[in-house]
């Protein structure tokens, strides 16, 4: 019988796929794929959406190899000891330094808002909320995604619809014409990732008493977010035009400013912050709890919780590293994670160790 605490539902892994994809990708990667794919952006949200979906897919298929295992456990049987030791190193130095600069650029969001508080008495905050939800077990975090996940779909259609007084179609036509296939290509990058970093499911498909639903709940849950970053985009060239939101940081929220019906609603970019700071709070979560419970597992510890301790303050640490903006918001994914954890950690190890696995169990 498993311990307390540690059962997922597919229910649960939907929500978690579904919640973790959405509020950072709607923040960082809808200007940058602008400023590559201009008035034909939302398509390549929807070509990430197949990028992100099949890497997802890849991953469920190599848990499924090992339902009783984790990552840090099998990827050791696959590759040996020594390389697959090395293989899970490098996925908790990015699991560390994601989650640091993820709570960088929620600092940085809420430096706008509150721009006398010090960053770190912010991110002292937020790592207290995730530390203290990581500490409950991986259950907890996803019944907070259950509850979570509708409400910020609902928020997110809700914007769209009072938006829709500002909707331009010119922006957009000709839809299919002359639609050069490399900046589609290149505009897919940015958004895949981020939503292809749901393949933290690699740590938690063991959570699951069946892991077999768990695979299509995981597919759907990221596609249905890239749908929805997809939809936002398009939402935000109607609005601002192709190019103007290139220029800017953070277009969903300028989207949000800008709504305004028959005078009375206006002033609602409080719900995007609610929105936003949910999602991440998921995100950090997950991710945080996958870095302390595999480093847990690593170091043979007897009770995973013990690393909470040690983990927190180098997250903390590398929160503070950025010295601007720049450093976090863009630098970071643009030369980190779209240079290395999307083509190495998202989609070549994942569906490598998932051949290489499938092809030892036919064997044995």
């Amino acid at each position: 019988m498993r311990p307390a605490k540690t059962q997922l539902s597919a229910n649960q892994i939907f929500w978690l796929m579904t919640t973790m994809a959405v509020g950072v990708a709607l923040l960082l990667t809808i200007g940058q794929t602008i400023a590559i794919s201009h008035k034909n952006a939302w398509i390549s949200m929807l070509i990430c959406g197949g990028i992100c979906a099949w890497a997802v897919y890849a991953a469920a298929k190599l848990s499924q190899l090992y339902p009783n295992q984790s990552f840090v456990e099998y990827s050791q049987l696959i590759l040996g000891k020594w390389l697959g030791s090395f293989v899970v190193l490098i996925y908790f130095a990015q699991w560390y330094s994601v989650t640091g600069v993820i709570m960088r650029e929620l600092t940085n969001r809420m430096n706008l808002i509150m721009p006398h508080t010090p960053s770190w008495v912010i991110i002292a905050g937020i790592l207290a909320v995730v530390v203290y939800a990581v500490s409950q077990g991986i259950e907890v975090i996803g019944r907070c995604a259950e509850f979570i996940g509708p409400l910020i779909i609902f928020i997110v259609f809700l914007t769209l619809l009072l938006s829709l007084n500002n909707w331009r179609t010119e922006y957009i036509l000709p839809v299919f014409k002359d639609i050069p296939l490399m900046p589609l290509l290149k505009g897919a990058l940015p958004p895949a990732a981020i939503i292809g970093q749901n393949v933290i499911l690699i740590m938690l498909i063991k959570f699951m008493p069946n892991p077999k639903p768990g695979i299509s709940a995981a597919v759907i849950g990221t596609f249905v977010a890239s749908l929805l970053v997809a939809l936002t985009t398009l939402f935000v060239i109607t609005t601002f035009g192709p190019h103007m939101p290139a220029k800017m940081w953070y277009p969903y929220f300028e989207i949000i400013r800008v709504i305004s019906v028959v005078d009375f609603i206006q002033n609602v970019d409080v719900i995007f912050v609610v929105v936003w700071l949910a999602s991440v709070f998921i995100r950090l979560s997950v991710i945080f709890f996958a870095a302390c419970y595999g480093m847990g597992q690593f170091l043979k510890l007897k009770n995973w919780k013990n690393i909470l301790w040690f983990n927190a303050p180098i997250v903390f640490i590398i929160a503070l590293l950025p010295r601007n903006i720049m450093e976090s918001d863009y630098y970071y994914p643009k030369y980190f994670t779209e240079m290395f954890t999307l083509p190495i950690l998202i989609l070549g190890i994942p569906s490598l160790l998932w051949i290489i696995g499938t092809l030892r169990t036919k064997k044995s």
